[in-house]
């Protein structure tokens, strides 16, 4: 809720004013960080609709991209589709060089998250393990999957 509130101020008091038309929210619901921002349901419908000229304000940058592929391919697909960006929680614009610049950052850090996350997961789970106490909800498998 706190995000929806965040993305709607920013089109009243920042986009509105400038003409920009209001185009929605767009939510993925429990999607895994790793899964790539246009293969999620939400993501893929919202990179769709996008034109030139349109205006994507993302409130979470680390919410949106958890790789840094990722991230740096959309960034760079809208860049050159004529789409502006702006991440909230930086305020940061990619209609600049330093905005872009700022943002590649940004989705790097947001891969070093994710990786701490699944290395704290693992961490506290195999505590668990060993004090005898169930690891229920979490699963950790050796075996590996790939997604293309």
């Amino acid at each position: 809720e706190a995000s929806k509130e965040h993305i709607t101020n920013a089109y009243n008091f920042a986009l509105k004013p400038k003409g920009f038309a209001w185009g929605g929210i767009f939510i993925d619901e429990a999607v895994s960080g790793k899964v790539w921002f246009r293969r999620r349901k939400a993501g893929g419908l919202l990179n769709n609709k996008m034109y030139g000229g349109d205006c994507i304000v993302i409130a979470k940058t680390d919410r949106a991209f958890r790789s840094m592929l990722d991230g740096a391919w959309m960034l760079n697909q809208w860049e050159k589709r004529g789409i502006k960006v702006l991440l909230l929680d930086t305020n940061v614009d990619t209609t600049t060089p330093s905005g872009r610049l700022m943002a590649q950052m940004l989705v790097m850090f947001g891969e070093h998250e994710r990786s701490r996350i699944v290395e704290r997961s693992r961490e506290s789970i195999a505590a668990a393990r060993r004090m005898g106490r169930s690891t229920f909800p979490f699963r950790y498998s050796k075996r590996r999957r790939s997604y293309f």
